[in-house]
């Protein structure tokens, strides 16, 4: 039976702003030479590449391949038995949201000298030789081949209504301007900080362990949140940090007429009110990730 692959790649800034939107701003830096801009276009290139291999070798390898830039990434099908994120970390954050329980999700790094990939399992070099051990028979696996494991994701309610549930990585609770005190109840607490951080294991180590927070092994079934630069002139908070177990919520009403939550990056955003709850909790849809043991 033939294998049915959703590829879902990033563009290129390079391939956005020159080739598709032809900004003259950033054409006038490259010509100039800028060092703003002096990666772009080996990055496009190295990028290209690693698509053009990715849908190579799913091809020799007989699956039905589908192909879908992030920005317009269709909803992964029933039929679909594997889907395959070509980018950094960004891309398969993006890509995750799409994919339900059971269908495993497999990362490539397309351009790893420039591009974070934490959650990516290979490049363009090495990407046939990994996939290939990938899909050998259970018995025939050594150690080191690339595994399926869980990774749990984390829901986010606003006033009852669930906004995002699979959250992979992390959710930012903050005033809409960066330069703003955030204010707001934690768990029934008033603070006032810079914003709350909420990760899950696998984004441990990201914003959250910056922000001073604790790397989690992956498999570690709580999440954590931490208030970022916490005002508190008469002490410390009682819930400035801490840990959500399995079945556990994090409560959160917003004490600003403006906020936004931001779950797995910028490309999200939703806006908050005054008085508006928040509960963040463990999503019952956890992510099956083909990574590196």
């Amino acid at each position: 039976m033939t294998k049915k692959a959703l590829v879902i790649y990033k563009k290129s800034l390079y391939q956005i702003y020159v080739q598709e939107k032809k900004n003259p701003h950033i054409a006038h830096l490259l010509a100039a030479g800028d060092v703003s801009v002096k990666e772009m276009l080996a990055s496009h290139e190295e990028n290209a590449k690693t698509v053009e291999r990715v849908l190579g070798v799913l091809n020799k390898h007989g699956f039905s391949t589908r192909a879908r830039y992030r920005g317009d990434a269709s909803m992964v099908r029933d039929d679909t038995a594997i889907v395959f994120s070509v980018g950094g970390d960004g891309t398969f954050l993006w890509t995750q949201k799409y994919v339900g329980v059971g269908v495993p999700v497999f990362g490539v790094n397309s351009d790893p000298g420039r591009s974070v990939g934490f959650l990516c399992t290979a490049e363009k070099d090495n990407f046939e030789q990994r996939l290939t051990d990938y899909l050998q028979p259970e018995e025939q696996k050594t150690f080191g081949c690339p595994t399926p494991v869980l990774l749990q994701r984390m829901k986010v309610e606003v006033n009852g209504t669930v906004i995002a549930d699979r959250v992979l990585n992390d959710v930012l609770f903050c005033h809409k301007n960066p330069a703003a005190m955030s204010t707001y109840f934690l768990n029934g607490e008033s603070q006032k900080s810079s914003g709350v951080w909420v990760a899950t294991s696998a984004g441990s180590t990201g914003a959250m362990k910056s922000a001073g927070g604790t790397p989690m092994p992956w498999s570690y079934p709580s999440f954590q949140f931490r208030a970022r630069e916490p005002y508190n002139p008469s002490g410390k908070y009682e819930f400035s940090h801490g840990f959500v177990k399995a079945g556990d919520s994090l409560h959160l009403i917003s004490k600003m007429r403006e906020a936004i939550i931001a779950p797995d990056g910028a490309r999200d955003l939703h806006h908050v009110k005054m008085g508006d709850k928040i509960t963040i909790s463990h999503s019952s849809e956890p992510l099956t990730w083909i990574k590196m043991l």
